[in-house]
């Protein structure tokens, strides 16, 4: 009873008091402003003017408008009694609860908005619209932050976007043992947790866990490191893991557990396969099928989203004169510019540099021709074949500014966008339930670059992407084209048959000696000089050869590849050249590497010549 009556007397102090302060801040917003601004008071006198007023109400008012001042009155009331202003503890402690007073405050927010929506008066339902929307965008992150403010104190995050000083404090908390849990992209495996009991590298096959910069580590083989060193337990996931990590499984270097259903037991979509040169011969010279565009359609009709993945940015893949055949290739890099037509102009996307497009070809003046779809090109092909449809692009391009990755998705999520296209970025972590259609267009891109995962990189990718449909309570469905709809890789890929691929993959690797079986061992040599690089290389290679030969290194199991050009041989005018070694990755060959490297920085003649070494490279 006591607290009954402490809660109503603080009730009526704060809504007594609460004029005095509305009137108090827009004084201190007058001062910062430069003008007079309205009396402290100003708000007792109006409220004194609303209450002289006598009761007006149209007969047509429906009920939300008769109930929304009263409900306004006691949800703020109820409020003003609840919250722990004058002792420690709320007078009445489910009022006090923060989620209690979310919804409380979301209730009067919806009748609110309700009675503008039920007027007559258009201002008005924009202004009910505008709460709506207010309330959807506002609400989750005051859910978010009492969430992070309630579990805060025992989760720290790393990722490359905090400040030097907002990393520091993370390293502290981490290592004074105050926050228990870290969560981070890849370099959060270094983090100094102390009394280390549990690593977990989510999709593990991912490309991205290997840094392209010195020091060139793998976060997935950094963290078993750290497991075998702090005897911690050491958790893999991923719909489909690496090869090499299957196989450690197989022979039961790793223990497998199997997951043999989707996590919401929802069947996997089924998928069909388009010859796109099919398509070519009917006459179709857009990158959408017509089976793709007639799923589209479909979803559009039933007011489901879809998601299409192409792996290629930019407009067109290059630039040709049909004359001629020129194509105009970046003079810093061996590397034809890609188009992008939202800038008009030619671009590399190796060292960023740009040039207009032509008009005319520079070297006989004939006409140029767009070859290839990129993610730009295809936009534009939709927005045509489907007048009105709106398509949100996702790729490098369009993902410039903090946050705007997260931006995106959540406008696709809350908008109801149709549809979403985009590079890599759109194939794994999302879950949107409308999503009923995935599309892969050129889907045999990744098959045919210079890496010895290009079969498992594009299994990975189009597994993945196809995982996204079907999420939800309606079932999905995916198109996959390609110029090769008898690949291997791709039948299986479509039949979501993870095991046959890598029992069929398997023997390739022992084959051309590639990891699981030996590993392989870059050493790549730069500079601004082509012909002391290819030298530099010739004379490491010797070297290396001579120092294998010898009795103490005769037991290494060591094969010498090249040296040849990288794949991309000159990167903002640097030439490239590698050296490759394929063999099993000892300690004593490593050692053997790192004393070479020295010995050959050591050599004047190769001052100009920088060298580094990389364990199983992408490329």
């Amino acid at each position: 009873m006591n607290n009954i009556v402490l809660a109503v007397l603080q009730g009526v102090v704060v809504m007594a008091v609460a004029p005095f302060f509305s009137g108090l801040g827009r004084v201190i917003r007058a001062k910062m402003h430069n003008r007079r601004g309205p009396s402290i008071m100003q708000d007792y006198r109006d409220l004194a003017k609303l209450f002289a007023r006598p009761e007006s109400q149209s007969e047509d008012a429906s009920f939300a408008l008769r109930i929304m001042p009263p409900l306004f009155f006691a949800v703020a009331f109820m409020l003003a009694m609840g919250l722990p202003l004058f002792t420690a503890q709320s007078p009445i402690p489910v009022f006090g609860d923060a989620i209690t007073i979310m919804y409380s405050l979301a209730l009067a927010r919806f009748f609110f908005a309700l009675c503008g929506v039920d007027s007559s008066n258009a201002y008005a339902g924009i202004g009910g619209v505008r709460e709506l929307l207010m309330s959807v965008l506002i609400e989750p992150s005051m859910l978010l932050a009492l969430f992070a403010a309630h579990f805060g104190e025992n989760v720290a995050v790393l990722h490359s976007s905090l400040s030097i000083a907002e990393r520091y404090d993370a390293y502290k908390r981490i290592r004074n043992g105050e926050a228990r849990v870290v969560i981070g992209t890849r370099s959060a495996v270094f983090a100094p947790a102390r009394n280390l009991g549990l690593l977990i590298v989510d999709e593990e096959q991912e490309h991205t866990y290997k840094s392209e910069n010195s020091p060139r580590y793998h976060a997935r083989e950094v963290a078993i490191y750290r497991g075998v060193q702090e005897k911690a337990l050491v958790l893999l996931g991923s719909a489909t893991p690496s090869v090499e990590s299957m196989y450690r499984a197989k022979k039961g270097i790793y223990r497998l557990y199997t997951m043999h259903r989707r996590y919401n037991r929802k069947a996997l979509p089924p998928v069909e396969l388009v010859d796109m040169k099919q398509e070519l011969k009917s006459g179709n010279p857009t990158a959408i099928s017509e089976p793709l565009l007639f799923a589209l359609r479909e979803n559009l009709q039933n007011g489901q989203q879809s998601i299409l993945f192409l792996n290629r940015r930019g407009t067109s893949r290059m630039i040709a004169c049909v004359d001629c055949g020129y194509v105009p290739v970046c003079p810093a890099c061996s590397a034809n510019y890609t188009y992008h037509h939202a800038n008009g102009r030619l671009m590399c996307h190796y060292c960023g540099r740009s040039e207009p497009l032509p008009v005319r070809c520079p070297v006989c003046g004939g006409h140029l021709k767009q070859i290839g779809f990129g993610t730009q090109k295809v936009q534009e092909q939709l927005e045509n074949l489907l007048p009105g449809a709106r398509v949100l692009r996702m790729d490098a391009d369009t993902i410039s500014a903090v946050n705007t990755h997260e931006k995106l998705l959540r406008q696709f999520q809350e908008e109801r966008i149709p549809i979403l296209l985009g590079t890599q970025m759109v194939t794994k972590g999302l879950n949107f339930e409308n999503v009923t259609l995935v599309g892969v267009i050129d889907a045999d891109l990744s098959l045919y670059v210079p890496s010895y995962k290009a079969a498992e990189t594009t299994f990975s990718m189009v597994t993945q992407v196809v995982g996204r449909a079907g999420r939800g309570a309606v079932g999905g469905r995916a198109v996959i084209q390609t110029m090769t709809p008898q690949n291997r890789v791709l039948t299986l890929a479509a039949q979501q048959d993870y095991d046959t691929f890598f029992e069929e993959e398997l023997p390739l690797r022992e084959l051309r000696g590639c990891p699981p079986f030996r590993d392989l061992l870059t050493v790549t040599f730069h500079g601004l000089d082509e012909e002391a690089v290819w030298h530099g290389a010739q004379d490491f290679r010797a070297m290396l050869a001579a120092q294998l030969a010898s009795p103490y290194y005769r037991q290494e199991q060591a094969n010498i590849l090249g040296p040849a050009p990288a794949a991309v041989a000159r990167v903002n005018y640097r030439y490239r050249c590698r050296l490759t070694l394929s063999c099993v990755n000892t300690r004593t060959l490593r050692q053997l590497v790192a004393y070479c490297m020295r010995e050959f920085a050591k050599d004047r003649k190769y001052r100009g010549v920088g060298v580094f070494a990389d364990v199983n490279s992408d490329e």
